[in-house]
């Protein structure tokens, strides 16, 4: 339901747009107004629709390895420059990325 809502969202945003600069004039309050609403909507089902996806399958699971410590079986939501948000036991753990040297999983990833 989320990826179809999402992909719907997304497209009509697209559509909106380009009636919009294909119009070759300023777009009215109400246009306006309408493309920021269903792009903030769109949002926040495209993150209902990851954030399920996440929870719901295990192609996510890694085992992480830390300089101190290894974290089984936890789930891999995010990894950022700085910070990796792992879902260990439904609780999200924040691990600095620099403390990680190795991830294991369905695809194991070696960080140098």
């Amino acid at each position: 339901m989320y990826a179809g809502l999402s992909i719907y969202g997304g497209i009509w945003l697209l559509v909106s747009m380009f009636e919009i600069i294909a119009q070759g004039t300023r777009p009215l309050p109400r246009q306006v107004s309408l493309i920021i609403f269903f792009a903030i909507f769109n949002a926040i089902i495209l993150g209902q629709w990851f954030g399920f996806s996440v929870t719901e399958t295990s192609a996510f699971t890694q085992d992480v390895f830390l300089k101190d410590q290894t974290i089984e079986k936890a789930k891999l939501v995010i990894v950022m420059s700085r910070d990796a948000v792992l879902l260990k036991d439904g609780v999200l753990v924040i691990v600095p990325t620099a403390d990680i040297t190795k991830f294991v999983g369905k695809q194991s990833l070696e960080v140098k």
